[in-house]
């Protein structure tokens, strides 16, 4: 794995210093040029033509000519706000053997009778470009800028899958539009396409041999998805199985409660028949005591004397026993028709058991 790190380390740092050099030949060279304003002028350059600032540098006689960027029109007004006399001091680049203004600094003179005690009036004009006009904040139409980033984190010894990462590195491969030969801001590019193209395979092989040893394993959200899962799979289940008891216990207390009912009815069932047969048997000594006495049974009062005492209370005896039966059985019969809805009220006050 050391020996896969350096050898991307080297490759990368072969094309960067590679790209810094070409790049570096193509770019040209910066200075400065102080001199004495003549005037303005047009250039032609290429198919274009620009404005020419016209100075004569102090060591020489000779004119030069600065050419100002077409898309700096402030930089152009300010040129033309200019007086021939006043001193210059420019900053330019030169680039295909002309000059691009990139600063510039005017001391403008007075006018003769009207000097004070403050002398010449200096006159700043400060228009920066920024590194040069090949890479001005205003970019053109059609430049590009093509950006190759590969970051490989690192995440820390003991994590929970055991993942390792090689370090972190970023890959950054640019290619800008800069000015070519018929214009300041024409599209060119640095490398050529042969160039850029064994680049670009080059830094595509080297990422699909190391990437699945740098990355062996599921993303972090890949990770953070699955141990979701696996919760929502757990609490369901537990909800699940806690719900099914619930539910066993209160079918099971129902089918209780289903059979007392049920015996319960039964036994008030037995019980009325009985009270029929009590009431039927009643009627009917009722009946036969309300019926008027035979022709041989004149005297029922005699009747009844002549039988021995022991017959004649025996059956009072039996209708008292009836009787009582006959009673407790009612009460019996009321004291459970009672107890039904009292059981129900505070059934009702209760309310359903809290699930465990």
């Amino acid at each position: 794995m050391k020996k896969s790190h350096r050898k991307v380390m080297l490759v990368v740092l072969m094309v960067l210093t590679f790209g810094g050099i070409l790049s570096a030949q193509d770019r040209g060279r910066d200075g400065q040029l102080r001199g004495v304003f003549v005037g303005l002028a047009e250039r032609q350059v290429g198919d274009g033509e620009y404005m020419a600032i016209l100075v004569r540098p102090f060591e020489r006689d000779d004119h030069v000519a600065v050419l100002v960027p077409r898309e700096y029109e402030q930089l152009g007004q300010s040129a033309r706000m200019m007086d021939p006399g006043d001193r210059l001091e420019i900053s330019y680049v030169r680039e295909h053997g002309e000059m691009w203004i990139r600063r510039i600094e005017a001391v403008r003179r007075r006018a003769e009778g009207d000097s004070g005690p403050e002398g010449d009036e200096r006159i700043e004009i400060s228009r920066q470009i920024r590194r040069g006009p090949e890479r001005m904040e205003e970019r053109r139409e059609g430049e590009r800028r093509m950006e190759v980033r590969r970051e490989m984190r690192q995440e820390p010894e003991g994590e929970r899958m055991g993942e390792r990462r090689e370090g972190e590195r970023r890959i950054v491969m640019r290619w800008e539009g800069s000015r070519g030969p018929d214009g300041p801001f024409e599209q060119r590019e640095r490398l050529g396409p042969p160039m850029r193209e064994q680049l670009e395979g080059l830094v595509r092989e080297i990422l699909a041999e190391h990437m699945g040893q740098l990355r062996p394993g599921p993303s972090p959200l890949e990770e953070l998805a699955g141990q979701l899962k696996e919760v929502v799979t757990r609490h369901t289940e537990r909800l699940s199985m806690e719900l099914k008891e619930i539910l066993t216990f209160h079918v099971e207390r129902m089918q209780v409660e289903i059979h007392e009912l049920r015996t319960h009815a039964e036994n008030l069932r037995r019980e009325v028949e009985e009270l029929r047969r009590e009431n039927e048997m009643l009627r009917r000594r009722l009946q036969e005591a309300n019926e008027p006495p035979r022709d041989g049974d004149r005297d029922p009062d005699r009747r009844r004397d002549d039988r021995p005492r022991q017959q004649r209370d025996m059956p009072r005896e039996g209708e008292r026993g009836e009787r009582r039966e006959v009673e407790r059985a009612r009460e019996n019969l009321q004291r459970r028709e009672r107890e039904v809805p009292r059981d129900r009220e505070r059934n009702d006050q209760r309310g359903p058991e809290p699930s465990e």
